[in-house]
């Protein structure tokens, strides 16, 4: 995640700008509307990838 918000830094991107305080809290949510992590067994994570579905 590091890399991901140190390019949004250098391009200018303003986490205030669509109302997050931090690029960190920005990626976390974009993150959370488009994966959904579930335990699999001990220490184990799968992430699933969430439909998209354009309202219209």
């Amino acid at each position: 995640m590091s890399d991901v918000s140190k390019q949004l830094a250098a391009e200018g991107t303003d986490p205030q700008q669509y109302g997050f305080e931090t690029i960190n809290h920005l990626i976390h949510a974009i993150y959370t509307d488009w994966l959904e992590i579930k335990k699999a067994g001990r220490g184990e994570r799968l992430r699933v990838n969430k439909r998209f579905t354009a309202k219209g």
